[in-house]
């Protein structure tokens, strides 16, 4: 005996069919357009919002003089496997590369001393300046952000490392914006620029002014280099900074 009657499988057999045709449509529509098989049957709403909170603002005073500027990459990576397990099914490595910009600066609201010195007939000054410090937190563009994922097929990890890898990011910049500020490369040209800086007001010195015919040397110390030796004009130390022991000039 059937288990269906007959006007029942004429039925079955009628919307298998109509199924089928659907389906066919469906495709046909989907290669013919090159759209895909969601936005085909449905319509999409999408919305954007922003906001904004100001949570505070205030004056600098106007004393960050912005010395240096130094673009690098930086490459952070995650791994996390499973032991006795072959690493194509439970070890996760993500690693990403991130491009900031490092900037230094001093505040010249902050003592600035400048002793000058004649030396062959020419004059040196030496400024020692306030401390070079890092801008922080360190900028970077979150949208220039490179991801390489190899997550194991074992393992669904994915999102907490990518949240546990993005949270060590600004903690890592700023240990590095830290130690790039007390790098010599930093320093030689944050240096070149404060001494430009400087040449410009200690040329207005009145003592300095009435020599016409004098060669005005400018040297820079920041704030917690070691103080250099005595030295004679246009020579510099290892810092780059030449030494003096003549009269403080106030500015």
């Amino acid at each position: 005996m059937s288990l269906f009657p007959g006007k029942m499988k004429i039925a079955l057999f009628l919307a298998a069919m109509l199924l089928s045709a659907a389906a066919g449509a469906v495709l046909a529509l989907k290669f013919a357009t090159g759209t895909d098989l969601s936005d085909a049957l449905l319509q999409r709403k999408i919305s954007e919002e922003f906001s904004e909170k100001i949570a505070r603002i205030r004056a600098t005073q106007g004393d960050v003089l912005e010395l240096a500027v130094l673009e690098s990459t930086l490459t952070f990576e995650l791994t996390d496997a499973w032991e006795n397990v072959p690493a194509e099914l439970g070890a996760s490595s993500l690693r990403v590369r991130v491009p900031a910009v490092f900037r230094f600066f001093v505040r010249i609201s902050e003592p600035i001393r400048v002793s000058v010195e004649e030396k062959g007939g020419g004059v040196l000054c030496r400024v020692d300046a306030p401390k070079l410090a890092p801008v922080l937190p360190v900028a970077f563009d979150t949208s220039r952000l490179a991801w390489e994922r190899d997550i194991g097929l074992l393992r669904f990890n994915r999102d907490e490392m990518t949240d546990a890898l993005h949270e060590k990011i600004s903690r890592r910049l700023m240990i590095s914006a830290k130690s790039h500020a007390k790098s010599a490369v930093v320093r030689d040209a944050a240096r070149r620029a404060f001494e430009r800086f400087a040449a410009q007001w200690l040329s207005e010195i009145r003592a300095l002014k009435n020599r016409p015919g004098a060669e005005i040397s400018v040297r820079v110390v920041f704030d917690g280099e070691t103080p250099p030796q005595k030295e004679t004009a246009g020579e510099t130390d290892g810092n780059g900074a030449a030494g003096t022991a003549g009269v403080p000039v106030t500015l």
